[in-house]
């Protein structure tokens, strides 16, 4: 009998410890998956140029509020808002959920303010600044007339932030912008503490439903980055269930926010080698494809616009590229169905500069931008010769190394421009290299994948305009520093002076269209074609949702039987 007792004790601890938060099963499911490229630099301010670290971003930050791909706004660390007049002054308070960052501290409306100082500091390069102008005084500030401690933005308690608004405006063009990515929480301790705080697994802190629990480089797998490289390769990075994300722990109901405990990308495959594992079940999820995998499973993959163009900018400091005539021209030379083609992977040709999925005068995705802009660029290569006769010239199409589609494409271009009697070459640089081109706009021309940051098309089209641009000012000398283009139109930049300045959806999207069709016709960006984003999930793995930037939400992910995949990793 005292056998029977002793066993029975032990199938109790047994079980208790399965299910507990430190037992094999009891934290959730572990995903294996291939998410999307490889990224390293999880800062939300560098979701501008590549279409995939925005989808990192989405699972460690959340914003105030967030924007399904209906339009319809939702709660993201803001559990209520309501607006208010003050006097003579129009003011939106959030009220902000209980929840912690990922090592327990509290998340404050204090974040809000300081990562929002950060971005329109003078000394900043960040394209999401526009983006704030509609708050007090934050275009002033951007432009160094005055300091970040004039914000109206402010912490009345640590779960009140309160926005003065520049004017009364519609609320819907607010809380637009507010959904961005790039405009998510941060701490001052964290980002001031180390330059590497964006690319360490133990130096960064997230709000998001997701931490990072681990970004190994190779070489390093023992040991942390001591320097941000982004030519360093990237073998694994795990995300893992931010257990304080909207509340304290509860040991008994882990999953109450986040279903699955653990997500992992090796990134020693290959995507070609990713869909291998996928078809063979060792994969769950699939985010990053190659044509040939696109293609193989065109029929079976869930798709939606990117909100993301591939774009080629153009130096418009350099003495060819400084007249908007030959810079239509060149883009009139090519052929945007084939470029669309060359790309795959549900890639279109792109008919104006704003993608398609953003929305109109309506939050709302029976309200397209797209649709109501019609076509603005046009292909006539004869057209395009012999504007072009008599114009001569050297110069280089440079691309990121590490991106095969902006390869093709720039060998593309190359061919065509060589057409006209350019002397064109294709410069494919190093990860390192081809930032500090961008960032410096030391370029001819520069092939890069432009990411919307709001379902707006201001967010595609203010940055173009002088005051409107995030980019470094010297307070020293003029009070606005142009587009990296170095773009300057006085005309377009009253048009984005009107945009900014109308109050209501209708009229906005009205004025965005103007706008549009004079970043067309002077071209110092073109965009060749739309991303769209692409995934395969397995018949086991449910529950997925999307948001209006085709951010992939897997809060409620459920894996069947994850139990056997638990075992197969080792918990």
């Amino acid at each position: 009998m005292k056998k029977k007792v002793a066993l029975l004790l032990v199938l109790v601890m047994v079980l208790a410890m399965t299910v507990s938060c430190g037992g094999l099963y009891g934290k959730g499911a572990i995903i294996p998956m291939y998410l999307a490229s490889v990224q390293s630099n999880m800062d939300p301010a560098a979701t501008m140029y590549d279409k995939d670290t925005i989808q990192y971003i989405s699972l460690l930050y959340e914003g105030l509020v967030t924007i399904a791909k209906d339009g319809s706004v939702n709660k993201g660390m803001a559990k209520k808002w309501y607006t208010q007049k003050e006097e003579d002054e129009f003011c939106v308070y959030f009220e902000l959920q209980k929840t912690r960052w990922n090592d327990k501290t509290p998340v404050v409306a204090d974040d809000f303010v300081y990562a929002w100082q950060r971005i329109l500091a003078p000394e900043s390069n960040i394209p999401a600044a526009a983006l704030l102008y509609d708050i007090k005084n934050a275009k002033k500030i951007k432009s160094g007339e005055l300091t970040v401690a004039d914000l109206g933005v402010t912490a009345v308690e640590d779960s009140l932030l309160r926005i003065v608004l520049e004017k009364e405006i519609e609320l819907s063009l607010l809380l637009e912008n507010l959904a961005s990515p790039a405009l998510g929480p941060l701490r001052d301790d964290i980002v001031e503490a180390s330059p590497l705080w964006s690319s360490s697994s133990s130096a960064i802190a997230t709000n998001g439903a997701f931490s990072l629990k681990r970004l190994t480089y190779k070489g390093d797998e023992k040991e942390e980055v001591k320097e941000r490289n982004p030519d360093r390769v990237i073998t694994e990075i795990w995300l893992e269930r931010n257990s304080y994300y909207h509340g304290d722990v509860d040991e008994s109901n882990l999953d109450k926010y986040v279903i699955p405990h653990r997500l992992i990308t090796d990134y020693s495959l290959s995507a070609k080698d990713a869909m291998a594992k996928f078809e063979s079940g060792e994969l769950f999820y699939i985010g990053s494809f190659t044509k040939e995998t696109y293609t193989a499973h065109q029929k079976e993959l869930v798709t939606q616009p990117l909100l993301s163009t591939g774009t080629l900018y153009f130096d418009c400091s350099n003495t060819l590229f400084a007249d908007a005539a030959v810079r239509t021209a060149l883009g009139n030379a090519l052929d945007r169905q084939a470029i669309a083609d060359l790309v795959g992977m549900g890639a279109k040709a792109a008919t104006g500069f704003v993608s398609d999925g953003v929305f109109d005068d309506k939050l709302s995705s029976k309200s397209s931008f797209r649709t109501v802009g019609g076509t603005l660029y046009t292909y006539d290569a004869a057209g395009a010769k012999s504007a072009l006769k008599g114009k001569s010239g050297s110069f280089a199409i440079t691309y990121r190394n590490a991106n095969a589609s902006h390869k093709a494409v720039a060998d593309y271009v190359t061919k065509a421009w060589s057409a006209l009697g350019f002397t064109v070459k294709a410069e494919g640089l190093s990860n390192q290299e081809y930032e500090a081109a961008l960032l410096a706009g030391t370029f001819d021309v520069l092939m890069l994948d432009y990411q919307g940051l709001s379902s707006s098309a201001y967010s595609f089209l203010a940055p173009f305009a002088k005051y409107y641009s995030g980019s470094v000012v010297d307070v020293r000398g003029e009070l606005y520093t142009p587009h990296i283009t170095g773009y300057q139109s006085d005309a377009y930049d009253r048009a984005i002076d009107a945009v900014f300045a109308a109050t209501t959806r209708k009229d906005r999207a009205a004025k965005l269209h103007d706008a549009e069709k004079i970043l067309c016709q002077d071209n110092p960006a073109i965009a060749l074609y739309f991303n769209y984003d692409a995934y395969l999930a397995s018949d086991r793995l449910d529950d997925l949702a999307s948001d209006v930037f085709g951010n992939r939400i897997f809060n409620n992910a459920s894996l069947d039987n994850y139990e056997e995949v638990n075992d197969a990793i080792g918990g």
